[in-house]
């Protein structure tokens, strides 16, 4: 694990340059363990979509085919929605988020004295985690809503009539999950929001299908009808 490290502490990343402040370490064991630290979350975040697979290619021999189709489905979009909410993180929610607590800096600089942030490595890693640990979770919730609408135990009119109750709790959680101001907020809560829409119009072109398929059923069924009647 430790030579798993060196090469993501040794790389320019983004979210370490940008801050423009040095590391400190208060403990002779706290370098290294920030090394084996780093080495395990990486290695984690690589591996877990692997385990699920290998979980998933155990059980899946006792398994009938729609089961192994609809666990198949949930995987795919949970994979897709893991590597977004973590490019998203990294990207775009982590360099807000330092932007603005580090402005702290410039706004509290006096004659008197100045503040400057001083982070511990250690601190630092464990907050990255946290970050992701807390971003790829919330990015799983579109999973819950599409295994509930398998099982059909919610359905689209009832996400429908509670749509304006959805946005809104995904925006009261945004507002804890981002610091306090609007571009933060919007930035968490639009993908959130993006993909509860995506979901709805998915299940509205569904729904419109069912709604034709069977029209033309009945069509179908009603000419089939008249024929006879006219045959005899």
């Amino acid at each position: 694990m430790y030579l798993v490290a060196l090469p993501f502490l040794k790389m320019k990343i983004g979210i370490i340059t940008s801050l423009q402040h040095d590391f400190i370490y208060t403990n002779i064991f706290e370098a290294f363990t920030s090394y084996i630290t780093l080495a395990f979350i990486t290695t984690v975040y690589l591996l877990l979509p692997l385990f699920l697979y290998l979980i998933f290619g155990f059980f899946k021999l006792g398994l009938f085919s729609y089961e192994k189709n609809h666990i198949s489905f949930l995987l795919r979009i949970s994979f897709g929605l893991y590597i977004i909410a973590i490019f998203f993180l990294y990207l775009f929610i982590l360099p807000l988020i330092f932007k603005f607590f580090l402005s702290f800096e410039e706004v509290t600089k006096t004659t008197f004295f100045t503040l400057k942030l001083e982070q511990k490595l250690i601190d630092f890693v464990f907050l990255i985690l946290q970050f992701f640990t807390l971003f790829v979770l919330l990015f799983q919730i579109p999973i819950i809503f599409i295994y509930l609408l398998k099982q059909n135990i919610i359905n689209f009119s009832f996400l429908k009539k509670n749509r304006r109750v959805f946005i809104v709790s995904i925006f009261i959680v945004s507002c804890f999950l981002s610091p306090p101001d609007l571009i933060s907020l919007l930035v968490i809560a639009t993908p959130l929001c993006t993909c509860f829409e995506i979901i709805l119009f998915l299940l509205q072109i569904k729904e419109s299908y069912k709604s034709l398929k069977l029209e033309l059923r009945r069509l179908l069924e009603w000419k089939e009808v008249n024929f006879y009647i006219k045959k005899f």
